[in-house]
């Protein structure tokens, strides 16, 4: 491949300098599954791109998710496994609906004691919705 068509995923780009572009691009290609094989490859290959630059990619993802709280940039949240990221979590999981789903197992995914914990808490909700994602979560 000539230079300057670096692939993205290559080692070429994964030192600091990796830009707000190159961030937005895999997040557009991780929210975006069409469903066939190819696409959710892809969609695998941004999620794993976007976790190894998770110190530059979160600030971005956060930004996005707190904007529009979907479900599948909530799991793009999650992915990138920051303590951080647990209050916010936490706070959707409580929010019974499709949000509240995809913050459970994002918690489940969390490194922090404190995403356990609330995934506990919330077993105790009384919209069955928020437990059946803390149960997702615990699993």
């Amino acid at each position: 491949m000539p230079p300057g068509n670096t692939p993205t995923s290559s080692p070429a780009h994964t030192g600091p300098n990796v830009t707000d572009a190159e961030i937005e691009q895999h997040l557009t290609l991780a929210v975006t599954a069409h469903g066939n094989r190819a696409d959710l490859a892809g969609k695998e290959a941004a999620l794993r791109w976007l976790a190894d630059h998770a110190d530059r990619a979160y600030p971005i993802v956060l930004e996005h998710a707190k904007a529009t709280p979907t479900p599948s940039l909530i799991e793009v949240v999650g992915r990138l496994a920051r303590p951080e990221a647990t209050a916010w979590l936490a706070q959707l999981l409580r929010t019974a609906g499709p949000t509240s789903g995809a913050a459970g197992v994002a918690l489940g995914r969390s490194p922090d004691p404190r995403a356990r914990d609330a995934l506990v808490e919330a077993l105790t909700a009384h919209e069955p919705d928020v437990v059946i994602s803390a149960v997702d979560g615990l699993r």
